[in-house]
């Protein structure tokens, strides 16, 4: 099952896309203080798997809640899902500019963050666990790899007067 904290940067991450839509100032700059909120957790739990401690941002964030997931490695968040919503988050930072100079940069880390769903998508599909999932460490769940995969595309299709979506 999908873990607590990626179901919150699930929504942390669709609410920053779907305001990122409107191109004022204002909206641009939410868009980018949600992204850059995601991308700090999503850094956090890989500097937790990098140091090899305790998932504290989970305790931090869910312990008011009545959510416990001390002790418990199905309810952490997986290393290649912290790594698309990094590739999300910047994606997102870089959209509005994008926007306004004919970049590529937004496209160009959604096709990333699309590239670590599928292969957990396809992992899933034919049961090759090495696809989804690091040995011993929690994988990506099948509803998180969809979701992210919706994700990417709606950050892919933001901008569709260029790179693949132009194409199409």
């Amino acid at each position: 099952p999908m873990s607590p904290l990626s179901a919150a940067c699930v929504l942390l991450c669709g609410v920053a896309l779907a305001i990122a839509q409107r191109d004022t100032r204002l909206f641009t700059w939410i868009s980018r203080l949600l992204a850059g909120l995601l991308a700090l957790l999503c850094l956090i739990v890989l500097a937790e798997y990098a140091l090899n401690v305790a998932p504290s941002i989970d305790a931090l964030v869910f312990s008011p809640v009545g959510l416990s997931v001390a002790g418990n490695n199905a309810a952490r968040m997986a290393i290649n899902t912290a790594i698309a919503f990094v590739f999300l988050a910047q994606g997102i930072v870089f959209l509005a500019n994008d926007r306004r100079e004919g970049g590529l940069n937004c496209q160009l880390f959604a096709t990333l963050a699309l590239i670590v769903a599928f292969i957990a998508l396809v992992g899933h599909m034919f049961g090759v666990q090495d696809f989804y999932s690091f040995r011993l460490l929690s994988g990506m769940a099948l509803s998180t790899a969809i979701t992210l995969t919706m994700l990417g595309v709606g950050l892919l299709f933001s901008q569709l007067d260029r790179g693949i979506p132009a194409l199409i």
